[in-house]
Parts: C-alpha cells; structure tokens; sequence
C-alpha cells in the first residue's frame, strides 16, 4: 500500500514507487491494483491536498 498526497497528474510517481518496492523485495503482483480517494475534489478544493490510497495484492 502507498499512500499519495498531491495533484492527480503527480500520481504516477507515487504508483512507480510502489512498484519499485515490490520489485525490490522480490514479491510477485498477484491481483488488481486498487486507487481509493481519501481526499478529493468532494472534500478540499485545493489539489495539492489531494490524498490517494494506492493497493496492490501481492505474494
């Protein structure tokens, strides 16, 4: 799990991080990747507070 704060078009970094993790400690993606708002544009009207949960299952 990485947890984002930022503008939506900085996501991807975040996203990249996370796969870089698991390649880095040799785990294997074995599901879906998952985004879950936990502040968007329905809570701040400024979007560098913007928070993002990013899951992906892994073994």
């Amino acid at each position: 799990m990485q947890l984002h704060k930022g503008e939506y078009h900085t996501f991807r970094q975040a996203y990249d991080n996370l796969l870089k993790y698991i390649v880095d400690n040799h785990l294997k993606i074995c599901g879906n990747a998952y985004v879950y708002d936990l502040v968007s544009y329905l809570a701040s009207s400024i979007e560098n507070q913007y928070v993002f949960k990013i899951a992906i299952q892994v073994e």
